[in-house]
């Protein structure tokens, strides 16, 4: 995986974000990525990272739609626990490498009331909890240019692992 901090800027695949959106498209187009959609600032695109095959990643231009902003990395959808919890510490770990340890960590899982409760012991009822936004799994680190955000999230009944740079 190529996650890497270059001349205390923060790079994904070994591009620098610290550039113009278009600059950034192209060369991710020339690590493998391939342009789904471009429109008002968000460029989408698909490709994959280290191991993982069709990732999406978003690219947010600025306000005046020059310069990267945000970077959006969504990993595969995951149908079981397992799956998500070994993608998100094996990018923990590989991130912790490049940015030492977390500024935040936050993972566990809540009640309705917002009470932390005992994580859940079968995996279809962690899986279930996420869906539900009953559980948090993000892990912040901080490079010279941009905040870097790992965690678990979901779309609809669809759950994944997104890395963000926000700038």
């Amino acid at each position: 995986m190529s996650v890497a901090v270059k001349a205390e800027q923060a790079s994904l695949c070994g591009v620098d974000i610290a550039t113009t959106a278009q600059a950034y498209t192209a060369a991710m187009q020339k690590t493998g990525f391939e342009t789904v959609s471009s429109a008002n600032g968000i460029t989408t695109m698909t490709g994959s990272y280290g191991d993982y095959d069709k990732c999406k990643l978003k690219i947010y231009a600025d306000k005046k739609g020059v310069n990267v902003d945000k970077l959006i990395l969504s990993f595969p959808e995951c149908a079981e626990w397992t799956c998500l919890t070994e993608t998100y510490y094996a990018l923990k770990d590989s991130l912790s490498k490049v940015y030492g340890a977390p500024q935040e960590c936050v993972e566990g899982f809540f009640s309705y009331e917002g009470d932390a409760e005992n994580a859940p012991k079968q995996d279809g009822v962690k899986l279930l909890r996420l869906v539900q936004d009953r559980c948090q799994y993000k892990t912040t680190y901080k490079a010279d240019d941009a905040t870097v955000l790992l965690y678990l999230t979901r779309r609809g009944q669809f759950c994944y692992v997104a890395l963000e740079f926000d700038r």
